[in-house]
């Protein structure tokens, strides 16, 4: 007698499925109201800053035990790249191909939804901008004497975790910010 071989071809739902994300993007940074105050420190730690220093300004540093020269008319902010630094190294972007060859693996095997596998890239992305933060990898500029002694610690962009926990992604055609 003989047998029968029943097969279930589901690659017409995989490439529908495919299609579904074939022109979404993945975006990790900082998101928020524009000139909001945490994406006006991100922009500034990012790019560095050149910051006029004003009369209230002076007073409240002064308040602080920051006493600044009288010819000091702007204070000077290094950049501190915590996004571009990350995603310029090349293991990032061997990490983020390995996980982008496991979910597609994933997928493949019906474990995971297209859309899924652009989260996991962007969980990912997030986890490692958080990574090169807490290791300081390569080294940010050093803060300045008077930061250290007033936010005792010499650890860049940390301080609250205000920036750190900011931190997220976000998929182009899809509302709302992910993993932060």
């Amino acid at each position: 007698m003989p047998g029968q071989i029943k097969d279930h071809n589901n690659i017409p739902q995989l490439i529908e499925d495919l299609r579904s994300i074939e022109n979404k993007t993945v975006f990790c940074g900082i998101f928020g109201e524009e000139n909001s105050e945490v994406l006006q420190y991100a922009g500034a730690h990012e790019f560095g800053a050149r910051i006029k220093v004003t009369e209230k300004m002076r007073a409240r540093l002064h308040y602080e035990g920051i006493h600044l020269k009288k010819e000091t008319t702007e204070i000077i902010l290094p950049e501190r790249s915590f996004l571009r630094a990350t995603f310029d190294r090349s293991d990032v972007k061997e990490i983020l191909g390995k996980e982008l060859e496991r979910a597609l693996m994933d997928f493949l095997q019906g474990l995971i939804t297209a859309i899924q596998i652009l989260h996991r890239l962007g969980l990912r992305m997030v986890a490692e901008v958080k990574k090169r933060i807490v290791d300081n990898n390569p080294a940010f500029k050093p803060l300045s004497s008077a930061t250290i002694n007033r936010k005792g610690s010499d650890k860049a962009l940390i301080d609250t975790k205000r920036l750190f926990n900011s931190i997220g992604y976000r998929i182009e055609g899809i509302s709302g910010v992910f993993a932060n």
